[in-house]
Formats: C-alpha cells, sequence, structure tokens
C-alpha cells in the first residue's frame, strides 16, 4: 500500500525528519554547537562528492567526444 501526500506536505516531512538526524548526530558527536555538526557533514559531503568524481567515467567518457546517457 502506498500512500499519496502533496509536494508541499512531503517536504516538510523530509526537513522535519533531516532536522531530527542532524540533532541526532550533535548528540552522538557530542556537540554543543549545531554548527559544529554541520561543519562535519559538509566536510563529509565534499569528501563523498569527490571521490564521486574519481570513480565516475563520465569525465573519461566526455573527454574523448563520447556521448554520455
Amino acid at each position: 500500500m502506498s500512500i499519496k501526500l502533496p509536494r508541499e506536505e512531503m517536504s516538510a516531512r523530509l526537513k522535519r525528519e533531516l532536522a531530527l538526524r542532524l540533532f541526532a548526530l550533535q548528540a552522538i558527536m557530542g556537540h554543543s554547537n549545531l554548527e559544529t555538526t554541520k561543519h562535519y557533514i559538509a566536510l563529509v559531503e565534499a569528501d563523498i562528492r569527490e571521490a564521486q568524481e574519481k570513480a565516475s567515467p563520465n569525465k573519461r567518457l566526455v573527454g574523448r567526444g563520447e556521448m554520455v546517457r
């Protein structure tokens, strides 16, 4: 069974869920300041993005003039 929700409600629910996870992560990491937790999340996101770019064949294919789908 699938429940369809309006886009605005889905967005609000997702934001609440992400905020709760952020606060949980803050508590797990022992940070008193939420900005510290956000800083570490940004570092991890940058690492993931960099690893993804290195592993992606897109640059190699585009560099050879092949079409990427």
